[in-house]
């Protein structure tokens, strides 16, 4: 992986979601390394809490994962009443997960483990997303946060190793 040179800035989309791209008006020399606690970080640095509206902060070099779509595995995940389609093994990687709601009812895809907590916003039926997260080995959660379809059956263990 190339590390940037160049600050970055951190939109702040909602809880555990962000948006980073090169900052527009700042340069710098210094290096920004790769290391994943630097979102959280950034979030607290800008005075950023959990239900908090969008905002953004400007991160300056420091430490940094910057997880790349175009450096991703695509993977395509299916939702439907009320199940969750994805392979249950994979190996360590980053991978963009390709969300399409194929049913009629709104779900979302809720990834937990290994430190791992993201999800997609709910969708409509019909709708898709595209959700990028990298997956060290372990076990992990894919789930529909949408309430009671986690305990209809959307939720299944996919192992990463």
């Amino acid at each position: 992986m190339k590390l940037s040179r160049t600050p970055i800035r951190i939109d702040i989309v909602g809880p555990g979601r962000c948006v980073m791209e090169p900052h527009p008006k700042r340069r710098t020399t210094q290096t920004v390394s790769v290391l994943s606690a630097a979102l959280a970080a950034a979030a607290s640095t800008a005075g950023i809490a959990q239900g908090d509206q969008p905002s953004s902060a400007v991160v300056p070099p420091a430490t940094v994962q910057l997880v790349r779509a175009q450096d991703a595995t695509e993977i395509a995940v299916t939702e439907t009443e009320y199940a969750i389609s994805v392979p249950t093994s994979l190996a360590p990687g980053t991978y963009t997960f390709n969300v399409t709601n194929a049913g009629s009812a709104p779900h979302d895809l809720v990834i937990t483990g290994q430190g791992v907590d993201t999800r997609t916003p709910i969708l409509n039926g019909g709708a898709s997303a595209q959700l990028t997260t990298t997956l060290d080995a372990g076990s992990y959660e894919f789930w529909c946060s949408v309430p009671g379809h986690r305990e209809q059956g959307m939720t299944t263990t996919v192992t990463v190793g």
